[in-house]
């Protein structure tokens, strides 16, 4: 072979080697993203995709599983986090699909599981509950409020009893409550916007960041 065939096999042979390497280089990366994780939360196991696990990259575990941290998995080859797992499905689940929990879930359930959010980093999920637990608050005590006045019959009567009744977040926006008393009541981060409220009792009522805006309020009490 002479000198200048010699030099054409190098010269592919440093043209072809940098492209198979990078080739390698890119299925070693898509293999390790595609890998099978099991994770063991506080004694239950759940087994996923590192993709899945890397989907929000600045969460927790997006971060653990990134590559940039040497972790060490348990003698089985899980992965150990020491965290009650009873709600970990439904942040994978979040992870897997962008799905959240049902609004038919209680809000208890759903404050819980905000809390795992919030420690696990998902803030995109935390942010997405919270404002799900807000208006479900209101709703479920807008109907409470709602099955109160009717026990009072105060649509017909307009007069009734609402002292000392725990109301938070109640929206009672339109409503006509006339010589109503809500003495002592709880209504803390409710609505009252363009309701008429004529000759109500609200003394002792907690009305903290309670909206008023548009509100009618003739001769309520509101000290004393």
């Amino acid at each position: 072979m002479d000198q200048v065939q010699e030099a054409g096999i190098d010269q592919v042979q440093d043209a072809v080697c940098p492209i198979l390497s990078r080739e390698s280089s890119d299925v070693e990366r898509i293999s390790d993203i595609s890998q099978v994780i099991t994770l063991n939360v506080g004694g239950r196991e759940f087994t996923t995709s590192r993709i899945t696990l890397m989907s929000v990259g600045d969460s927790m575990l997006g971060r653990m599983f990134s590559g940039i941290h040497n972790l060490t998995p348990q003698a089985n080859g899980s992965y150990f986090i020491d965290r009650d797992g009873t709600h970990f499905s439904h942040i994978l689940n979040y992870l897997r699909d962008g799905i959240l929990p049902s609004e038919d879930e209680s809000v208890p359930l759903l404050e819980a599981i905000c809390h795992e959010a919030r420690f696990y980093g998902i803030y995109s999920l935390q942010v997405a509950l919270e404002d799900t637990i807000v208006f479900l608050k209101r709703a479920r005590s807008h109907e409470r409020a709602a099955r109160v006045l009717h026990s009072y019959a105060l649509a017909k009567t307009g007069a009734g009893s609402l002292s000392y009744q725990n109301l938070r977040f109640v929206d009672l926006r339109g409503l006509v409550c006339t010589g109503v008393s809500f003495r002592g009541a709880d209504l803390r981060n409710g609505t009252l916007k363009g309701g008429t409220f004529d000759a109500c009792d609200f003394r002792g009522a907690n009305l903290d960041g309670v909206a008023l805006a548009l509100g009618r309020f003739r001769g309520a009490l509101f000290a004393g």
